[in-house]
């Protein structure tokens, strides 16, 4: 009796024979395994929008937004270009890991690895990088669900957050926006011209800004009251008007509570509201002064003015106070305008 591990007789029975065991039919050595292994997939060309005006040196030459920005075929040489090793380099052929703040060693890379969502939010400078990263973390740890959040901030129903996505979030980031729009300070380097600016618009429209105050007169010094005669007083300089007297006046009792009020908080219901005053009777042939009036107040409370203190003066001028604490600082110092605009 043979044992299992010594030779048949018949070497068609033998499964572990040297000609599948030889050094051409090994698993491991298969063509088909090295080649998938080995190689790397293309790239394929990304498809260009059919809008694209192209040439031999850009993608698009048509220009966009405020710096007439075209889609240059390779990355410009800038300081930060050269430093990240892009510039000269096709804009299409630039991989992912090499944008990323931490390059592969991102924790977004693991889960791209594992066939999670992952989408890219493009940032200009590495203040906002650091934010926006430092903020996602914050939500992702406290569990707290954007869009949930996202819905409150709609008075209305929302619309849907696949097809309208951005009209879906805009509230939400308005009220980020105005929370970080609250802790910058004020910028005085050229407060006074956009100041005496504001003045004469205010001044247009019938609402009179606090006279300066003048230091007032001393009384009669000891050699005075004696009968000496005593130094001509230095002349005293104006004061220098702050803003905040302006916005106070602003900010004040309102001399008319508002007639009518938006429908809701976004952007497009307050236009909407603003828009109505071209048919009321009072305000026929003036609403382009109401707009240009709403314009100039935004530009006066957004300087450094409390949120706090502009809701509580458009609940004072007759909104909601429901609406108003929903309401942008944009669109609360409109109602304000429209409700000193009314009462001048």
């Amino acid at each position: 009796m043979s044992s299992w591990w010594q030779k048949d007789g018949d070497e068609s029975k033998n499964t572990w024979s040297k000609d599948q065991w030889g050094s051409n039919n090994t698993w491991w050595q298969s063509s088909d395994w090295n080649s998938s292994a080995a190689s790397t997939p293309s790239l394929p060309t990304p498809p260009l929008p059919t809008s694209f005006v192209s040439d031999h040196q850009h993608y698009d030459k048509t220009p966009l937004g405020k710096g007439a920005h075209v889609l240059h075929k390779q990355v410009q040489p800038t300081e930060w270009s050269r430093k990240s090793g892009l510039a000269g380099r096709d804009v299409t052929d630039i991989r992912a890991y090499e944008l990323s703040h931490r390059g592969s060693g991102d924790f977004s890379f693991r889960l791209l690895s594992e066939g999670r969502h992952q989408s890219i939010v493009w940032a200009r400078s590495g203040s906002e990088s650091v934010l926006l990263t430092a903020l996602l973390k914050k939500i992702r740890e406290s569990g707290i669900s954007i869009d949930e959040a996202a819905k409150v901030c709609h008075k209305e129903a929302p619309p849907d957050k696949h097809k309208e996505a951005m009209r879906f979030m805009e509230p939400l980031a308005q009220d980020l926006m105005d929370c970080i729009a609250a802790k910058v300070p004020v910028q005085n380097s050229d407060a006074s011209e956009q100041l005496a600016k504001a003045k004469a618009k205010l001044a247009e429209h019938g609402i009179e800004i606090s006279p300066l105050k003048r230091k007032s007169d001393s009384a009669p010094s000891a050699s005075e009251q004696h009968g000496k005669r005593a130094k001509p007083p230095m002349p005293v300089a104006d004061a220098e008007s702050k803003p905040l007297s302006d916005v106070e006046k602003l900010l004040d009792e309102p001399k008319r509570m508002l007639d009518s009020r938006p429908k809701g908080a976004t952007d497009d219901h307050v236009t909407e509201w603003l828009n109505t005053f071209k048919t009321k009777p009072d305000f026929r042939g003036k609403h382009p002064q109401l707009v240009k009036y709403v314009k100039t107040v935004q530009d006066l409370l957004k300087k450094g003015t409390a949120k706090d203190e502009i809701v509580s003066a458009a609940i004072r001028f007759g909104l909601d106070a429901k609406l108003a604490s929903r309401l942008s600082l944009k669109n609360l110092s409109a109602t304000i305008a429209v409700a000193q605009f009314e009462a001048a």
